[in-house]
């Protein structure tokens, strides 16, 4: 969780570097070329890296405790076992759903 977390907050604070440069662009030539690096940054580079191997920890940690066996004797560890349960079926869900909104969507998408 932690790379995750750490993902989100450098991924919002990046975000909102790149609004305020991208407001500030017709203005100024280097924040234009700032928006564009950032841009690129943002979306493929090191967001997508670190979301990948987040994801995998996640899914990794899910499945071990799932093959070391759930505990459903009080309410924290049927909580445990529950969310364990939910985030695999996330991890195989998420994927598919995103492959399929990007191949409907594929056209909004093309970067000139």
């Amino acid at each position: 969780m932690g790379t995750l977390f750490l993902v989100l907050i450098v991924g919002l604070l990046l975000l909102l570097v790149l609004l305020v440069c991208r407001s500030q662009s017709e203005r100024f030539e280097c924040a234009f070329e700032i928006t564009e690096r950032l841009r690129y940054q943002i979306f493929w580079n090191g967001t997508l890296r670190y979301f990948m191997e987040g994801y995998m920890a996640l899914s990794l940690n899910s499945m071990v405790d799932l093959v070391l066996g759930l505990d459903w004797s009080s309410h924290f560890t049927r909580f445990t076992s529950l969310s364990t349960y939910v985030i695999l079926a996330l991890v195989f869900i998420v994927p598919v759903f995103l492959t399929i909104f990007f191949r409907w969507k594929f056209s909004m998408f093309n970067d000139p």
